[in-house]
């Protein structure tokens, strides 16, 4: 199986070559990075990151958000006749790149025909606890913004209600 790994960039110069040099490239065939109209020196940091695999760099010219970004990637991902699936990694270091092969697993052993991490429970995982609570370090300390981190929780329950999962 022949893996796209796949990084929406808004505004990611700080983090983004961090979060390159964590993946671990055995897995993967491809890494695919839009830069989603950056204003500060996203583009400059990615035209640096050197890969061990083919790199395709990708741009918008303004900002288009998450949802287009995510749609450019892909059909760059499908347009490559050999690519057999994808996986996403968020340059805000919300996602853990160490993690992959567990991620992967299910799909690699035909288990699973869609595998979707869960940002949350790594984050809590790593979390130093606050006031004794890891959900307010979390929060509070954690590398995704509290807001997003809380409605992100909040969302998932809804989801699971609704699925039945």
């Amino acid at each position: 199986m022949k893996i796209a790994g796949l990084i929406p960039a808004y505004n990611a110069s700080k983090t983004i070559a961090g979060i390159v040099e964590r993946i671990p490239f055995e897995l993967l065939d491809w890494l695919i990075i839009v830069n989603d109209g950056s204003t500060d020196s996203t583009r400059h940091v990615l035209s640096e990151i050197k890969t061990p695999i083919p790199l395709i760099l990708l741009d918008h010219p303004r900002n288009l958000g998450y949802g287009a970004a995510q749609k450019t990637l892909f059909s760059k991902a499908l347009s490559i006749p050999e690519c057999d699936g994808a996986v996403i990694f968020h340059a805000d270091g919300g996602h853990y790149p160490e993690e992959l092969s567990i991620l992967l697993k299910p799909l690699l052993t035909g288990k699973a025909e869609l595998v979707v991490g869960s940002r949350t429970l790594g984050i809590l995982h790593e979390s130093k606890p606050l006031m004794g609570s890891k959900h307010l370090g979390a929060v509070f300390l954690g590398p995704m913004p509290g807001y997003k981190f809380i409605f992100n929780k909040l969302l998932t329950m809804v989801q699971n209600l609704c699925y039945g999962t």
